[in-house]
Protein backbone atom coordinates (compact mmCIF):
# COMPACT_ATOMS: atom_id res chain seq x y z
CA UNK A 1 0.00 0.00 0.00
CA UNK A 2 2.84 2.36 0.80
CA UNK A 3 4.34 1.68 -2.61
CA UNK A 4 1.03 2.42 -4.38
CA UNK A 5 0.57 5.65 -2.41
CA UNK A 6 4.10 6.74 -3.28
CA UNK A 7 3.44 6.03 -6.96
CA UNK A 8 0.24 8.05 -6.92
CA UNK A 9 2.02 10.95 -5.20
CA UNK A 10 4.77 10.90 -7.82
CA UNK A 11 2.20 10.92 -10.64
CA UNK A 12 0.38 13.83 -9.00
CA UNK A 13 3.66 15.75 -8.75
CA UNK A 14 4.40 15.06 -12.42
CA UNK A 15 1.03 16.52 -13.48
CA UNK A 16 1.54 19.62 -11.35
CA UNK A 17 5.06 19.96 -12.74
CA UNK A 18 3.59 19.85 -16.25
CA UNK A 19 1.34 22.78 -15.38
CA UNK A 20 4.22 24.93 -14.19
CA UNK A 21 6.44 24.02 -17.16
CA UNK A 22 4.22 25.93 -19.56
CA UNK A 23 4.26 23.08 -22.11
CA UNK A 24 1.33 23.57 -24.56
CA UNK A 25 -1.01 20.85 -25.73
CA UNK A 26 -1.36 18.96 -22.45
CA UNK A 27 -4.77 17.54 -21.56
CA UNK A 28 -3.90 17.29 -17.85
CA UNK A 29 -4.73 13.58 -17.33
CA UNK A 30 -6.03 12.74 -13.90
CA UNK A 31 -7.98 15.99 -13.42
CA UNK A 32 -11.34 15.06 -14.88
CA UNK A 33 -12.84 15.36 -18.36
CA UNK A 34 -12.11 19.07 -18.61
CA UNK A 35 -8.43 19.49 -17.79
CA UNK A 36 -8.64 23.23 -18.47
CA UNK A 37 -11.21 23.84 -15.73
CA UNK A 38 -9.24 21.69 -13.32
CA UNK A 39 -6.04 23.57 -14.17
CA UNK A 40 -7.72 26.95 -13.64
CA UNK A 41 -9.03 25.76 -10.29
CA UNK A 42 -5.46 24.97 -9.28
CA UNK A 43 -4.21 28.40 -10.36
CA UNK A 44 -2.93 27.65 -13.87
CA UNK A 45 -4.21 28.41 -17.38
CA UNK A 46 -4.57 25.96 -20.29
CA UNK A 47 -0.86 26.41 -21.15
CA UNK A 48 0.32 25.73 -17.62
CA UNK A 49 1.04 29.37 -16.75
CA UNK A 50 0.48 30.56 -13.18
CA UNK A 51 -2.58 32.76 -12.71
CA UNK A 52 -2.94 35.64 -10.28
CA UNK A 53 -5.78 36.11 -7.82
CA UNK A 54 -7.82 38.03 -10.40
CA UNK A 55 -7.19 35.63 -13.28
CA UNK A 56 -4.24 37.49 -14.79
CA UNK A 57 -0.66 36.28 -15.06
CA UNK A 58 1.18 36.60 -11.78
CA UNK A 59 2.85 40.00 -11.34
CA UNK A 60 2.13 41.11 -14.91
CA UNK A 61 3.73 38.10 -16.56
CA UNK A 62 1.88 38.87 -19.79
CA UNK A 63 4.80 41.18 -20.61
CA UNK A 64 6.87 38.10 -21.49
CA UNK A 65 4.68 37.45 -24.54
CA UNK A 66 6.11 40.61 -26.15
CA UNK A 67 9.51 38.91 -26.46
CA UNK A 68 10.25 36.16 -29.01
CA UNK A 69 12.78 34.30 -26.87
CA UNK A 70 14.62 34.32 -23.56
CA UNK A 71 17.73 35.94 -25.05
CA UNK A 72 15.71 38.99 -26.09
CA UNK A 73 13.81 39.00 -22.79
CA UNK A 74 17.08 39.18 -20.82
CA UNK A 75 18.68 41.82 -23.07
CA UNK A 76 18.70 45.31 -21.47
CA UNK A 77 16.61 48.01 -23.11
CA UNK A 78 17.07 51.71 -22.48
CA UNK A 79 14.28 54.13 -21.70
CA UNK A 80 13.65 57.48 -23.32
CA UNK A 81 10.85 59.96 -22.71
CA UNK A 82 10.33 60.30 -26.46
CA UNK A 83 10.34 56.62 -27.47
CA UNK A 84 7.43 54.19 -27.56
CA UNK A 85 6.23 53.03 -24.10
CA UNK A 86 7.86 49.90 -22.78
CA UNK A 87 5.78 46.69 -23.09
CA UNK A 88 3.02 46.55 -20.51
CA UNK A 89 3.76 50.04 -19.16
CA UNK A 90 1.48 52.19 -21.36
CA UNK A 91 -1.09 52.84 -18.60
CA UNK A 92 1.51 53.43 -15.91
CA UNK A 93 3.42 55.78 -18.22
CA UNK A 94 0.32 57.83 -18.93
CA UNK A 95 -0.35 58.20 -15.19
CA UNK A 96 3.25 59.32 -14.63
CA UNK A 97 2.87 62.11 -17.18
CA UNK A 98 6.13 61.45 -19.07
CA UNK A 99 5.88 58.15 -20.96
CA UNK A 100 9.04 56.07 -20.63
CA UNK A 101 9.89 54.21 -23.80
CA UNK A 102 12.51 51.88 -25.21
CA UNK A 103 15.33 53.60 -27.05
CA UNK A 104 18.93 52.93 -28.03
CA UNK A 105 20.61 55.90 -26.38
CA UNK A 106 20.45 57.27 -22.84
CA UNK A 107 23.24 59.47 -21.45
CA UNK A 108 25.70 57.42 -19.44
CA UNK A 109 24.14 54.04 -20.26
CA UNK A 110 25.26 51.59 -22.92
CA UNK A 111 24.30 48.02 -23.74
CA UNK A 112 26.89 45.38 -24.58
CA UNK A 113 25.21 42.09 -25.40
CA UNK A 114 23.13 41.13 -22.35
CA UNK A 115 25.06 43.47 -20.05
CA UNK A 116 24.24 47.11 -19.39
CA UNK A 117 26.99 49.51 -18.31
CA UNK A 118 26.65 52.86 -16.58
CA UNK A 119 29.50 55.32 -17.03
CA UNK A 120 29.19 57.04 -13.65
CA UNK A 121 31.47 59.97 -14.55
CA UNK A 122 29.29 61.07 -17.48
CA UNK A 123 28.07 64.62 -16.94
CA UNK A 124 30.28 65.34 -13.90
CA UNK A 125 32.47 68.45 -14.22
CA UNK A 126 35.26 67.11 -12.02
CA UNK A 127 34.39 63.41 -11.59
CA UNK A 128 37.10 62.43 -9.11
CA UNK A 129 36.49 65.36 -6.77
CA UNK A 130 32.70 65.11 -7.10
CA UNK A 131 32.59 61.37 -6.39
CA UNK A 132 35.01 61.36 -3.47
CA UNK A 133 33.01 64.19 -1.86
CA UNK A 134 29.95 61.93 -1.58
CA UNK A 135 29.55 60.89 2.09
CA UNK A 136 29.85 57.24 3.09
CA UNK A 137 26.51 55.48 2.76
CA UNK A 138 25.24 57.85 0.04
CA UNK A 139 25.09 57.13 -3.66
CA UNK A 140 24.47 58.30 -7.21
CA UNK A 141 21.78 56.53 -9.26
CA UNK A 142 21.65 55.76 -12.97
CA UNK A 143 18.73 56.48 -15.27
CA UNK A 144 16.16 53.63 -15.32
CA UNK A 145 16.33 50.75 -17.77
CA UNK A 146 14.36 47.60 -18.50
CA UNK A 147 15.50 43.97 -18.21
CA UNK A 148 13.47 40.76 -17.97
CA UNK A 149 10.14 42.45 -17.32
CA UNK A 150 11.54 44.64 -14.53
CA UNK A 151 12.35 48.34 -14.16
CA UNK A 152 15.86 48.64 -12.75
CA UNK A 153 18.51 51.20 -11.84
CA UNK A 154 22.15 50.98 -10.82
CA UNK A 155 23.58 52.86 -7.84
CA UNK A 156 27.20 53.69 -7.05
CA UNK A 157 28.52 54.42 -3.55
CA UNK A 158 31.96 56.04 -4.12
CA UNK A 159 32.99 55.56 -0.47
CA UNK A 160 30.92 52.45 0.08
CA UNK A 161 27.87 51.64 2.17
CA UNK A 162 27.81 51.92 5.95
CA UNK A 163 29.34 48.42 6.25
CA UNK A 164 32.00 48.73 3.51
CA UNK A 165 35.74 48.73 4.21
CA UNK A 166 37.84 51.88 3.93
CA UNK A 167 39.32 50.84 0.57
CA UNK A 168 35.99 49.75 -0.92
CA UNK A 169 33.23 51.30 -2.98
CA UNK A 170 29.85 49.67 -3.61
CA UNK A 171 27.57 48.96 -6.56
CA UNK A 172 23.89 48.28 -6.08
CA UNK A 173 21.00 46.97 -8.14
CA UNK A 174 17.69 48.75 -7.47
CA UNK A 175 14.24 47.51 -8.48
CA UNK A 176 11.12 49.65 -8.71
CA UNK A 177 9.06 46.74 -7.36
CA UNK A 178 9.98 43.59 -5.46
CA UNK A 179 11.71 41.13 -7.74
CA UNK A 180 13.30 37.68 -7.78
CA UNK A 181 16.36 37.91 -9.99
CA UNK A 182 19.57 35.97 -10.54
CA UNK A 183 22.08 38.61 -11.60
CA UNK A 184 25.72 39.71 -11.66
CA UNK A 185 27.16 43.16 -10.84
CA UNK A 186 30.35 44.50 -12.43
CA UNK A 187 32.80 47.28 -11.61
CA UNK A 188 35.11 48.27 -14.49
CA UNK A 189 34.70 44.78 -15.92
CA UNK A 190 35.30 42.93 -12.66
CA UNK A 191 32.47 40.63 -11.60
CA UNK A 192 31.08 40.49 -8.08
CA UNK A 193 29.81 36.95 -8.74
CA UNK A 194 26.30 35.74 -9.35
CA UNK A 195 23.77 36.81 -6.73
CA UNK A 196 20.06 36.38 -6.07
CA UNK A 197 17.88 39.38 -5.34
CA UNK A 198 14.70 38.78 -3.34
CA UNK A 199 13.29 42.25 -2.83
CA UNK A 200 14.09 45.72 -4.10
CA UNK A 201 17.86 46.16 -3.70
CA UNK A 202 21.14 44.30 -3.45
CA UNK A 203 24.61 45.82 -3.04
CA UNK A 204 28.07 44.41 -3.58
CA UNK A 205 31.46 45.79 -2.46
CA UNK A 206 34.41 46.28 -4.82
CA UNK A 207 37.87 47.74 -4.41
CA UNK A 208 37.82 51.42 -5.38
CA UNK A 209 38.90 51.87 -9.03
CA UNK A 210 42.50 53.04 -9.32
CA UNK A 211 41.41 56.02 -11.41
CA UNK A 212 39.17 57.16 -8.55
CA UNK A 213 41.99 57.28 -6.00
CA UNK A 214 44.86 58.27 -8.30
CA UNK A 215 46.97 61.22 -7.08
CA UNK A 216 47.44 62.27 -10.72
CA UNK A 217 44.97 65.12 -11.18
CA UNK A 218 45.15 64.77 -14.97
CA UNK A 219 44.37 61.05 -15.02
CA UNK A 220 41.03 60.14 -16.54
CA UNK A 221 38.42 59.00 -14.00
CA UNK A 222 36.80 55.79 -15.26
CA UNK A 223 34.00 54.18 -13.25
CA UNK A 224 31.73 51.79 -15.12
CA UNK A 225 29.11 49.92 -13.09
CA UNK A 226 27.32 47.12 -14.91
CA UNK A 227 24.75 44.40 -14.44
CA UNK A 228 23.68 41.29 -16.27
CA UNK A 229 20.43 39.54 -15.36
CA UNK A 230 20.59 35.78 -15.82
CA UNK A 231 17.03 34.87 -14.78
CA UNK A 232 13.80 36.35 -13.50
CA UNK A 233 12.26 33.63 -11.33
CA UNK A 234 8.78 35.19 -11.64
CA UNK A 235 8.81 34.27 -15.35
CA UNK A 236 10.04 30.69 -15.02
CA UNK A 237 8.50 28.43 -17.65
CA UNK A 238 7.83 31.01 -20.35
CA UNK A 239 10.76 30.13 -22.59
Amino acid sequence: EDGVAAGEAAAEGAHIGAFTSGAPGLDYPGYGDDGGEEAAAMGYDENGMALGAEGYYYDGQEVAFDFPDEETFLTPQLWSATAEPAPGLEAESAEAGAPPGLDGTVAGLRVEGRRILWDVCTGLTDPRVSLMAVPKGECLESPPFWIAGTELRLAFYPVGTALSGDTDCSAELLCEDKAKLKFELFMNGRSGGRKVLLGKRFSCDFRKPVSLTSPDADAECVVAVGVQVHENFLYAGFF
